[in-house]
């Protein structure tokens, strides 16, 4: 994340100043028009003339690069040049009055070079500003005291907006950080999802090709399939060293959606298999869920063909609107539900996992004697979609809450400093303390404001109390005014500034429109009826409102423009996110990749690429050993995947110590393996290991079930040779007989031992009795 909210921010500023320096070199330009008597003289147009001129190369320069240091440096050099030359900027009996359009001017000049330069540059620029300012205006016949009020004006007004930007460009800064740390956070998610899914895809790939392969030779091949066998088994060895991790589906990458289901469909064909297919519509889907379709429904065909005991099946297709449903069906066996549905790895990683992975739903249903239905159902609308809507919102968010906490302490600051201006002058009004505690009271509501609005607690009460209170202030302030003294009418001008800000900066138009324009319509009527129609002060208050009304403008701007950057920025910083954990992902997918390979290479695949290359006999009995061995461990790892935990990691190890001294070991679980406690788990996993340690050929099978609160390890196995100082008939020495959490029963017959391992919560509460 390169400062993405930072840069939007400045570009968002860059044009904020561009608006404001247009809505600038207008007021400009009407003062010239008002003063044109004196500015008729060509001398007298030199400065506005460059001032003006410069005005326009500045702001489309930020509208078009944004604001640069160069421009900066620029911008202040201009405004050093309008601060020395202020008696040939304006006419003296302006200038006996005030600074006209040269304050704003120079105050827009000192903000902008403190946005773009550090401290140790602005305070010497603005301080040199002040004193070309008031060496000026003294030189132009300004009196003393006015150009002191001037300068400390164009002071504190550069400060206030040199504190608010600040505010927020700090903002911006933690919104980074912010951004920084979520997309921290979504690549290890990222990375761990890829991952994941990619260990599914490899599952599938293992269960499709290598575990069934494995399983039909340990069935046994008649001699007239042999090559075929050797055709399945280079194939089988291929997929695992060429595609295993990279989501294989054994088909034509360029073929269209349909092209690709009638190969699945040939395919089983060829394996013998009748198959009837049927398509409505015209099927359209991304890439990955093409190639999910039509591995899932190549291996319902297998299941088909391995286990319903039927030659034919069917095959219907319907696609409407995206909307995409397969149906696999066969007349076959069939098989118990419950029994079988959620348990059989074909079924719970080939099919329905398959189609979890991208976005989509399987339904397997069978009724014993009566076949099955495969039903696949995949939709646009049911696909994951990224959360940049989300993002959005939480920056807006952010922005929302860092800007008002901006604005909102440029507000206070500005009522704070127009009430030490206010209170220089109470002399000009007949009621001092009435005055003093109005302004206090506008200041107190307006924090108040600023302090709900933070906290996003803000109602219409509040807005409309502040509202009633400014203008209570400008009334009282044009009530108590002392006739004649049009000085003290200023601060009626002032008095509503920071709450328009606010509402401007804050709320849509529609909200903010009435309140201000009751507001400014209260000062006007109360400014026009205090001064008696003074030509002079109509023209400062024209002059103040045509100012209120750029800098509405500007920040209304702004405020509208951080929709689309919180937009902009939210789906830039999530998609360099998404490339860095692609990245990322890739990396470690292809160093898992090389560890499952490794894993494979001590088993499967040597056996594999010896049948396929004619070296070993499939109708071999040692060799269909190998293969139901190989199998069995296969199913085992494929089953410690979908439940890992350390039980299952010692009884997996355990049942290859067995393996090895030559049985069969079949493991499977289901159930909650995970939430068993670690008494209950090292209890049991003790008691299977020495129950394993002793046996020796034959079949074994282990099946773990849990609960939320209970559970049982069922194993069945050839009964050993007994040993003295068995503790039962079935149990080889040195089984654990006294436990705490768990119950061992046992059954001998006819050469077979049958062991229950049960546990409870119930049975640990009563033993702890």
């Amino acid at each position: 994340m390169n400062d993405l909210a930072l840069n939007a921010l400045e570009a968002a500023a860059a044009r904020v100043f561009a608006v404001l320096r247009i809505f600038g070199i207008l007021f400009e330009l009407v003062a010239v028009v008002v003063g044109h008597r004196w500015y008729c003289t060509p001398a007298h147009l030199i400065v506005p003339a460059v001032v003006a001129g410069w005005g326009i190369v500045f702001a489309a320069s930020c509208l078009r690069a944004g604001l640069r240091r160069g421009i900066a440096a620029g911008e202040l050099a201009v405004a050093m040049l309008l601060a020395a030359t202020v008696p040939w900027a304006l006419p003296p009996d302006v200038l006996r009055e005030g600074l006209s359009w040269v304050l704003p001017r120079l105050v827009g000049a000192s903000v902008v070079v403190a946005w773009c330069a550090p401290a140790v540059i602005w305070l010497p620029a603005t301080a040199t500003l002040a004193g070309l300012l008031m060496t000026s205006c003294l030189a132009s016949g300004m009196q003393a005291s006015t150009a002191a009020v001037m300068v400390a004006a164009m002071a504190f007004l550069s400060l206030l907006f040199t504190v608010v930007s600040s505010v927020a460009r700090h903002g911006a800064i933690m919104a980074d950080r912010s951004f920084a740390r979520a997309a921290a956070r979504q690549s290890v998610h990222a990375l761990a999802t890829a991952r994941q899914r990619k260990l599914r895809e490899s599952e599938r790939i293992l269960h499709d090709i290598v575990l069934n392969t494995l399983t039909g030779l340990a069935w046994g091949v008649s001699a007239s399939s042999a090559q075929m066998v050797r055709t399945r088994c280079r194939h089988a060895a291929t997929v695992c060293v060429d595609l295993l991790g990279t989501g294989y589906d054994g088909g034509d990458e360029a073929a269209s959606p349909a092209a690709r289901l009638d190969q699945v469909v040939e395919e089983a064909r060829r394996a013998g298999l009748d198959v009837e297919i049927s398509t409505t519509g015209q099927l359209d889907v991304p890439g990955d869920v093409r190639a999910a379709l039509a591995a899932t429904v190549r291996e319902a065909l297998s299941n088909v063909r391995r286990h319903a005991n039927t030659s034919r099946a069917w095959v219907d297709i319907q696609a409407n609107t995206g909307d995409v449903v397969i149906t696999v069906r066969d007349e076959g066996v069939g098989f118990e539900p419950l029994d079988h549905d959620s348990e059989r790895l074909g079924i719970r990683y080939s099919i329905i996992g398959r189609m979890a992975d991208v976005g989509g739903s399987a339904d397997v249903r069978s009724i014993s004697g009566r076949g099955t239905t495969v039903t696949l159902h995949w939709s646009p609308r049911l696909a994951p979609e990224p959360a940049l809507a989300a993002d959005a919102v939480a920056l807006e968010c952010s922005y929302a809450w860092n800007a008002t906490r901006a604005v909102g302490m440029g507000a206070c600051l500005w009522q704070i400093g127009c009430g030490l201006l206010l209170l220089g002058r109470l002399a000009a009004y007949r009621h001092p303390l009435l005055v003093l505690g109005a302004w206090g009271i506008s200041l107190a509501l307006l924090a108040r404001y600023v302090v709900l609005a933070l906290g996003g607690r803000l109602r219409p009460v509040v807005v409309a109390r502040l509202v009633v209170v400014v203008i209570g202030t400008q009334i009282v302030l044009g009530l108590s005014v002392r006739d004649g003294d049009l000085v003290g009418l200023r601060p009626v001008m002032f008095a509503d500034v920071g709450a328009t800000v606010l509402f401007v900066f804050g709320r849509p138009a529609g909200q903010w429109l009435a309140p201000v324009t009751l507001m400014a319509g209260t000062a006007t009527a109360v400014i026009s009826w205090r001064s008696a129609g003074d030509v002079t002060v109509l023209m400062r208050f024209g002059e103040f409102l045509y100012a209120q009304v750029a800098l509405q403008t500007a920040l209304s701007m702004f405020w509208r423009a951080r929709h689309a950057m919180a937009g902009v920025t939210a789906r830039t910083a999530r998609a360099e996110a998404e490339l860095i954990a692609d990245r990322a992902a890739a990396v470690a997918v292809r160093h898992d990749r090389r560890l499952r390979l490794l894993h494979l290479a001590d088993g499967p695949l040597p056996l594999l690429a010896d049948l396929g290359a004619g070296r070993l006999d499939p109708q071999d009995d040692v060799v269909r050993e190998r293969c139901a061995r190989c199998a069995a461990a296969l199913r085992r790892t494929l089953t410690r995947q979908l439940s890992p935990s350390a039980l299952v990691t010692v009884l997996e190890s355990a049942a290859r110590s067995a393996e090895l001294r030559g049985a069969r070991v079949e493991l499977q679980i289901a159930g909650e393996v995970e939430a068993i406690p670690a008494a209950v788990g090292r209890e049991i996993a003790g008691t299977a290991t020495a129950i394993l340690a002793r046996i020796g050929d034959g079949r074994v099978l282990i099946t773990l079930t849990a609960g939320a609160r209970d559970g049982f390890l069922f194993l069945a196995f050839p009964a050993p040779a007994p040993a003295l100082g068995d503790p039962a008939p079935g149990l080889p020495a040195g089984t654990p007989m006294t436990h705490q959490w768990i119950d061992v029963v046992e059954e001998s017959e006819e050469g077979k031992v049958c062991v229950e391992i049960r546990w409870g919560l119930d049975r640990a509460v009563q033993t702890s009795r």
